[in-house]
């Protein structure tokens, strides 16, 4: 992500509809840049903040880098902060973002993915879209399933815009399958790939940390490994302290 001011009044709500004159611009002018991405729904996105004349962009991607590589991140930054510059300099060629500038790019990278631990129970898609609770739920997500394009041009299908229901996140996905004391929170708990697209967000990652530090104490005041303490009776204390979970459905 990346910010710019001097929108004056810009409003925009149609990210194909800002692709659309972006990609004219780049043909008038001449302009030696590919979009990285394809005419979606995701991006490009000015977001304005509560900043007058101000806005986040999405709209940089980066495809193929491994972010455990030192190497590979660096390279990413610096080509993300390139398409920073490319793209403020293509909206000024925009009817009304002719006054726009670059004020700052993210001090990292946003990366969407990396690694997932597989854990005593694995979070899918059906999960998602059949709204499933849990007894030993910790939290909850209700977030779409958003998933670019893996590469630039893909073709390949994902399940983005896949339809869903408010859901638990059961303390298994916490557990690891193979190592014990340990605990897993945030992006890296165990799910699918399309699960990972929706409960990635930070709020419900939030909601893992304070389970997973909760577990941590329990199991350590108790002498005992994560594994070995009561899922359900986790999700009771949770619960004191005043976490909420959904309602229980059926009989």
């Amino acid at each position: 992500m990346f910010e710019i001011d001097g929108l004056g009044d810009y409003v925009g709500d149609s990210a194909p509809e800002l692709y659309d004159k972006m990609a004219e611009a780049i043909e008038r002018e001449g302009i030696d840049f590919t979009l990285p991405f394809k005419r979606v729904n995701y991006a490009p996105w000015i977001i304005l903040v509560p900043r007058g004349g101000a806005a986040a962009v999405q709209a940089t991607h980066m495809y193929g880098a491994n972010p455990l590589d030192p190497r590979d991140a660096t390279k990413a930054t610096v080509e993300g902060r390139r398409q920073a510059h490319a793209v403020t300099e293509i909206f000024r060629k925009i009817p009304g973002l002719e006054n726009v500038r670059l004020t700052g790019t993210a001090p990292t990278l946003g990366v969407r993915e990396t690694r997932r631990v597989m854990g005593d129970f694995v979070l899918s898609l059906e999960d998602l879209v059949e709204g499933r609770r849990f007894d030993d739920a910790v939290t909850w997500g209700g977030f779409g399933v958003d998933i670019h394009d893996p590469a630039l041009g893909s073709e390949e299908e994902t399940a983005h815009g896949t339809g869903t229901q408010p859901y638990e996140i059961p303390y298994r996905c916490l557990l690891p399958r193979e190592a014990d004391g340990i605990l897993t929170a945030g992006r890296c708990i165990s799910g699918t790939h399309e699960a990972h697209a929706s409960y990635r967000v930070t709020g419900t990652c939030m909601g893992m940390g304070q389970a997973a530090g909760l577990a941590a104490a329990w199991a350590a005041k108790e002498g005992m490994t994560p594994r070995q303490l009561d899922g359900p009776a986790l999700k009771q204390r949770l619960a004191k302290h005043g976490v909420g979970f959904l309602e229980r459905r059926g009989p």
